[in-house]
């Protein structure tokens, strides 16, 4: 059934319902729309029980009050890129930008997903670059959405992992990230982005591009769960750090050191009790 702030994909153009009339004789219902490139305003009549090709626009959360959407506006562009048209917002902190230049790959399939990650990517190379001082680099965004980007990096890359795993389905499947290691955990674990400025769930320091590591599932409280990324010596520290003498008893207070000394051990040639 047809339905407002639905996206009709067709082969030339995409156009988004904002009304749908009462339906008439044979399954048909007039339907208000505009153009999603241009904004130009039609009135059509659609069969409703009829193969009618439809897209929703797709939102992530980032933070408690921001989000980015995007949405369909043309199936194939300039070169068969698919284009999409986003916005990013917060409502607490009073940031609203849209744009309809967000592009994917040549010949790619339109992608929700895919589009969101594009966008996370752009959005956290834009605010790296503005805080570093390279406006060139920077100017895809304005400044108010490049200090948003920068202050909310830790969130933004959290989505990215969230969109590159399926979350939903990494319960019962190990997921890692970083440079594959030669040990039997990651042989067939699902690799996914480095999780840049999150913050070890340990440790507490921020993973960096080069870092290995796992992403867990962490219970909390409420018995609400996420899924957080952890230094691989960290996982390894909180699981046998003991049985190898590096812990805390033996004066390695430091998580994150202790850690690295057992990755260091074993990238030497073994641990040795």
């Amino acid at each position: 059934m047809l339905r407002p702030n639905q996206l009709v994909v067709e082969r030339f153009g995409v156009h988004k319902i904002h009304q749908v009339e009462h339906a008439i004789p044979h399954n048909t219902v007039t339907v208000r729309m505009t153009q999603q490139m241009t904004g130009n305003w039609a009135t059509r009549n659609l069969r409703w029980d009829e193969q009618v090709t439809t897209e929703e626009p797709f939102e992530v959360a980032i933070g408690d009050t921001g989000k980015i959407t995007v949405e369909l506006a043309l199936v194939a562009g300039e070169r068969g890129r698919p284009l999409y048209k986003y916005q990013v917002s917060d409502s607490a902190e009073g940031i609203s930008f849209a744009s309809a230049g967000l592009q994917l790959a040549p010949k790619q399939k339109p992608d929700n997903a895919k589009a969101a990650q594009t966008l996370l990517s752009e959005l956290q190379a834009s605010s790296e670059a503005w805080a570093a001082g390279h406006a060139l680099e920077a100017d895809d965004f304005p400044e108010d959405v490049n200090r948003w980007s920068a202050n909310h990096g830790a969130e933004i890359a959290l989505a990215q992992v969230e969109l590159a795993g399926g979350l939903g389905g990494w319960a019962m499947t190990t997921v890692f990230f970083g440079e594959r290691w030669d040990a039997p955990i990651v042989d067939n674990a699902e690799q996914v982005e480095t999780p840049v400025f999150v913050p070890c769930y340990e440790c507490g320091r921020l993973i960096e591009n080069g870092d290995q590591g796992f992403i867990r599932p962490v219970v909390r409280a409420d018995v609400s769960v996420d899924y957080l990324p952890i230094h691989r010596g960290c996982d390894m520290a909180t699981t046998i750090g003991c049985s190898f003498g590096i812990c805390s008893c033996t004066g390695w207070d430091d998580i994150y050191e202790r850690g690295q000394e057992l990755v260091r051990r074993l990238d030497a040639g073994g641990l040795e009790r």
